[in-house]
């Protein structure tokens, strides 16, 4: 990737899909404030105020947070053949995400202009890892 669109492409490229996993991951892991007349402990505000249904989101979230591993462990070894299939997959994924928002006021979204700025560090260890990675396998082949 970084030799098709240099790094700052490989830098936008890496958080388009990073992202896509925090988001999913992001309603995975939603928490919001037990209300004071919740009956059981695994009730929230949410469940309350809202009217989500987080078992149905979790499921959602959780099947489409693996088909990202999957679609990207496959790609790992073809890349080319999962370009179309990587955006759809992560089209829905923006989706999901989006409506769950607007369901749940509180879920705070992301920003590439407020912390986007991390992605750079992010993608110089990822390129030094690779180059490692590379080296290590070409000497002991």
């Amino acid at each position: 990737m970084i030799a098709e669109t240099g790094f700052l492409g490989y830098v936008l490229w890496l958080a388009f899909v990073g992202y896509s996993f925090l988001m999913m991951l992001r309603i995975l892991r939603y928490q919001d404030e037990v209300p004071a007349h919740a009956s059981a402990p695994f009730e929230r505000a949410a469940d309350v105020d809202h009217g989500v249904d987080w078992e149905r989101e979790r499921n959602i979230a959780l099947t489409l947070l693996l088909s990202l591993c999957g679609m990207f462990a496959a790609a790992f070894f073809l890349s080319r053949s999962y370009t179309v299939v990587m955006y759809l997959l992560i089209a829905l994924v923006a989706g999901d995400f989006v409506r769950v928002r607007a369901s749940v006021p509180g879920m705070r979204g992301f920003s590439l202009v407020a912390g986007g700025w991390w992605w750079v560090p992010v993608a110089l260890g990822s390129i030094a890892f690779l180059g490692v990675t590379v080296i290590v396998l070409m000497h002991s082949a």
